[in-house]
């Protein structure tokens, strides 16, 4: 298997840091998403996600693709 390059650790890691940044005023209800715990569940092509800013796991509780969690930590109002 190939490594993944740090960059992609450091995009998740800056990712997850502008949602905490924002996390106490996300208009849930004007999202389409509801909180459950700490967790933000999105329902992503059918699935659901679990978004917080400590971490974004998928549907088997595993972290997912990259290219999923860029897109799951951006979907927001607040997103640059």
């Amino acid at each position: 298997m190939q490594a993944k390059a740090p960059v992609f650790g450091e995009i998740y890691q800056d990712d997850l840091g502008q949602l905490g940044r924002v996390w106490d005023n996300l208009p849930c209800a004007e999202l389409g998403v509801t909180r459950e715990g700490g967790d933000i569940l999105i329902d992503f092509f059918g699935q659901p996600y679990r978004v917080a800013p400590e971490g974004i796991t998928g549907p088997d509780g595993q972290k997912p693709s990259h290219a999923r969690c860029v897109v799951l930590a951006q979907a927001h109002p607040a997103a640059p």
